[in-house]
């Protein structure tokens, strides 16, 4: 029997394969109003970035999506070997689906076909698996009182973001789900404008009355707030007025020398990296820490947003812990979240500890002993959920600022190395221009990646600016410029960013040489 992980996501690409397997091999399964959908409404290819040639995939150098596609590809892998491993002993399943001879790529590691294959004596291949993956992620809807579903008709409505988007779906009251037209949009202003009295105004703004022509096309939104990198793996394009990179996720790792290091791999229960986005201004979302979302695009399918109404990066009433909402108000517009990174940033000098408990043997029992049991102390008090470490007491700690600045000197050095690889390879990646035909590389799928970069540059750029400026707010701080009067490495590097900015060939050198004098500097 196949025990799937338990996701919905897992549970629709086995339901797909099964449809699929059935419309070649009809003594499998059974027919019904599905079967259509996938036989005839689904697309036998899907353009995403799953599907790249080899020599494409290594033109996204430096972009976020690199990392991005590897990992998801290297998932895909082990799913499709976990399915295997789950039913190749089922007599139908290992006759149709493994018995055959598999064939997964070429030589040059590129996916052989997309689209359903199990016909004749081709049996299941990994490009299969891929196909369906694609299926699921170009077309499954987060429905609203339902869940992750896959609805057929919806799901071909095409994307508009913004004021553009005409319809949203929901489920009703019986369960369906339904495709509503939005009949307002935010109003239009102009010079000659006069506001008609059936339009609406709120605190958000002007509302007027939505008009719709016949043969006009309905549109959804596929989530406005989606970074590039994330529209162009998800979906396989970049939306033609795309300006910005909206967001990126630049995956972390603990220091080398971090002691801590293993130990806090293993309570840490968030993405092992940080969020970059742009801010929508005052009253939008959590700025800096407390955001705290995890992106689909850098682990697995959830998008968690979450709002405050103060939009303060630094949660705390007492000046004296740390500078006030009002002194980011002017910094370049894009902050993180990632409460990965404030672990990375704490020393066991700070109060961060960590003890193990072994249960009592009892040679009457015929159960297995139970494992020993990790636990976090902070401030030498033990912590029932590691998790409210970041969101929660670091923000009362009197040197917050401390771990903030901390925080901030190694979210510059990262965004330093990915705009190094950006910039360092644009030359190369020009020359591919000229010769994608040669390499084997589609003018289509270059041009995408060609935006990709360039926004991510732009963003990648303006978050450094704003790293930087937070770091000379952060100095300004009575209870930092006290703490860092003893000297050390973490007062030399602020130092030296307020007075001659963050010199991008230095900043990794410094704190490496930081790390050999005094943890997590």
């Amino acid at each position: 029997m196949l025990r799937s992980p338990g996701t919905p996501r897992f549970c629709i690409l086995v339901f797909l394969l099964l449809q699929q397997t059935h419309l070649t091999n009809p003594t499998v399964g059974v027919t019904h109003p599905l079967t259509v959908y996938v036989s005839s409404l689904l697309p036998t290819t899907v353009p995403l970035p799953t599907f790249y040639l080899f020599s494409e995939r290594e033109i996204l150098y430096g972009t976020s999506l690199e990392d991005a596609l590897s990992q998801k590809l290297s998932s895909l892998e082990q799913e499709f070997e976990t399915l295997r491993e789950a039913t190749e002993s089922m007599d139908w399943c290992r006759r149709i689906w493994w018995d055959p001879v598999e064939t997964n790529s070429d030589a040059s590691g590129n996916v052989i076909s997309q689209g359903p294959s199990m016909r004749g004596n081709d049996g299941l291949r990994f490009s299969d698996w891929l196909h369906l993956d694609s299926l699921y992620r170009s077309r499954a809807l987060d429905l609203p009182g339902t869940g992750h579903a896959m609805v057929p008709c919806v799901d071909m409505a095409n994307h508009a973001s913004g004021d553009e988007t005409s319809a949203l779906y929901e489920t009703d009251k019986d369960g369906n789900a339904v495709l509503q037209f939005i009949p307002y949009r935010r109003h239009r202003n102009s010079a000659s404008d006069s506001i008609p009295t059936e339009n609406i105004t709120t605190k958000e703004g002007t509302w007027e009355a939505r008009t719709v022509k016949r043969d006009q096309e309905i549109t959804i939104s596929y989530g406005d707030e989606k970074g590039a990198s994330e529209m162009l793996y998800s979906y396989g394009f970049l939306e033609e007025g795309m300006t910005g990179a909206r967001q990126l996720f630049l995956d972390l790792d603990m220091m080398e020398d971090d002691p801590l290091a293993i130990v806090k791999k293993r309570v840490c229960d968030c993405a092992p990296g940080v969020r970059l986005f742009e801010r929508k201004g005052k009253g939008s979302k959590i700025t800096g820490l407390m955001g705290m979302a995890q992106d689909d695009f850098s682990h697995e399918e959830t998008k968690i947003t979450t709002e405050r109404e103060d939009n303060s990066l630094l949660p705390t009433t007492d000046p004296k812990q740390g500078p006030s909402s009002s002194d980011f108000d002017s910094l370049p517009e894009i902050s993180w979240e990632s409460p990965y990174l404030l672990w990375t940033a704490l020393n066991e000098e700070d109060g961060l500890n960590f003890t193990v408990t072994r249960p009592p043997l009892t040679s009457s029992s015929s159960e297995p002993p139970e494992p020993p049991a990790l636990h976090v102390l902070w401030q030498n008090e033990p912590l029932p959920d590691p998790s409210i470490l970041p969101t929660t007491l670091l923000p009362r700690s009197p040197k917050y600022p401390v771990f903030l600045l901390r925080a901030e000197l190694l979210l510059l050095n990262r965004i330093n190395n990915q705009l190094s690889r950006l910039e360092g390879s644009e030359e190369a990646f020009q020359d591919v221009r000229e010769n994608a035909q040669q390499e084997g590389i589609r003018i289509k799928v270059w041009k995408q990646i060609r935006k990709l970069r360039d926004l991510e540059l732009t963003f990648l750029r303006t978050a450094k600016e704003g790293c930087q400026s937070r770091v000379e707010v952060l100095m300004k701080e009575k209870v930092l410029r006290e703490y860092l009067s003893g000297g050390g490495e973490e007062g030399r590097q602020g130092a030296e960013l307020v007075n001659n900015g963050a010199g991008e060939d230095d900043i990794e050198a410094r704190q490496a040489e930081g790390a050999e004098e005094e943890d997590f500097s």
